[in-house]
């Protein structure tokens, strides 16, 4: 009877899913302009920009929940001089197109801001 019991119990716990980190860039930039920044791993090419130029902050930003727990983070920011910038990353094939990513960032806009603010893959 333990047997049965033992095996029904392996049966339904079935196999754990994990998750590896595909992709990382702590963003440990020098302060200035951050093209041709290429630190990380997992990614294809150096950051690169169009329109207003971007630079790298010396300060990360910070985040705390509701319930007081604060994000830990390392690493500078981007800031842009307005909404007119566009900054992208050129990036390998990190996952099959039918699979799940899961994906992180710290977005704090300031002043009036009524323009979009997006993330596109």
């Amino acid at each position: 009877m333990r047997t049965a019991i033992l095996l029904a119990s392996l049966l339904m716990a079935g196999s754990i899913a994990s998750a590896g980190l595909l992709v990382h860039d702590s963003f440990s930039y020098s302060t200035g302009d951050l093209t041709g920044g290429n630190g990380g791993s997992g990614w294809s090419d150096a950051w690169t920009d169009s329109g207003n130029p971007v630079v790298v902050s010396g300060a990360g930003l910070n985040y705390k929940d509701a319930f007081g727990n604060v994000l830990q983070v390392s690493g500078g920011a981007l800031n842009t001089a307005d909404g007119g910038a566009a900054t992208t990353i050129s990036a390998r094939q990190v996952t099959p197109r039918n699979a799940e990513t899961w994906i992180s960032v710290l977005i704090q806009p300031q002043g009036s801001f009524t323009d979009f603010l997006g993330v596109s893959f």
